[in-house]
């Protein structure tokens, strides 16, 4: 037997949770989030994570095929907006997913009598939601194929700064040799970064199967997650450049980041 959803009875589950576990404020400090399911005979269960956080827990999990419905329950901190001035309080977040595709998410503050639920055509973004599609290999959202541009200028400022290394001699990098670092460091696509990683069985950052396990919208959010600061890197490159190179790399990362605010590279 399969279970028809909808975004209304998803949210109708969620809410209903929501009510069985009460306030807010009766959820203590480090409270565990924990894992729903809904199986296709109709039985709903709630298990405790044991204080892993779910990211952890989800990462590369896949529900068994059984299971029509799946979510989380985390609790946690957040600002409300909407106290003068704004206030950081406890919150507790559920989302839930069904395999048709529909999804349902609520948030509810300390000290709130209800929850605030998401509106039928969104989508909330993050990478607990993202484990949870995944986990019923759902589809995440895209991630824009303007963020590449974060990842190519990444990849030249660290291909600069891989010449302080000894095995390259320390030998500074020269004019004539940007133009072939700035085309080599250049990214086809989201899809192809990540099928890249599929096809070597793994990464510096993530295990083969694990990029598999993604796809290309989740891919680029762990990706853009996990880069380092930008003007460490920045300092580091400028270091390994003549002068004449690394005012041709500026000019070259300038024109890649054409969105970005020009005067973020003034200082050098």
């Amino acid at each position: 037997m399969t279970i028809h959803t909808s975004t209304a009875s998803l949210t109708r589950l969620a809410t209903t949770i929501d009510a069985d576990l009460g306030e807010v404020d009766a959820l203590p400090t480090g409270e565990s989030a924990s894992l729903i399911r809904v199986s296709r005979s109709g039985e709903i269960a709630i298990r405790s994570l044991d204080g892993d956080h779910p990211f952890d827990a989800l990462l590369g999990f896949v529900a068994p095929e059984d299971w029509e419905v799946f979510g989380v329950i985390a609790p946690g901190w957040g600002t409300q907006y909407a106290d003068d001035p704004p206030t950081r309080r406890r919150i507790r977040v559920i989302h839930v997913a069904s395999r048709a595709g529909d999804e349902a998410s609520l948030v509810r503050f300390s000290g709130d009598p209800s929850a605030t639920t998401a509106g039928s055509g969104d989508r909330p973004a993050g990478r607990v939601a993202d484990c949870v599609r995944r986990a019923l290999n759902l589809p995440t959202p895209d991630e824009p194929d303007e963020s590449l541009a974060t990842l190519w200028v990444h990849r030249v400022l660290q291909a600069l700064a891989s010449r302080l290394h000894p095995s390259f001699g320390r030998k500074r990098v020269e004019a004539h040799e940007i133009d072939e670092i700035v085309a080599a460091a250049e990214p086809a696509s989201w899809e192809d970064e990540r099928w890249s990683v599929v096809q070597s069985e793994g990464s510096v950052l993530m295990d083969g199967a694990i990029a598999a396990w993604m796809d290309a919208g989740m891919y680029a959010r762990y990706i853009l997650a996990d880069m380092p600061e930008r003007s460490a890197t920045m300092d580091a490159a400028k270091a390994a450049c003549t002068r004449s190179a690394w005012q041709l790399a500026l000019i070259a990362m300038t024109g890649i980041l054409l969105e970005d605010d020009p005067t973020e590279f003034d200082d050098f």
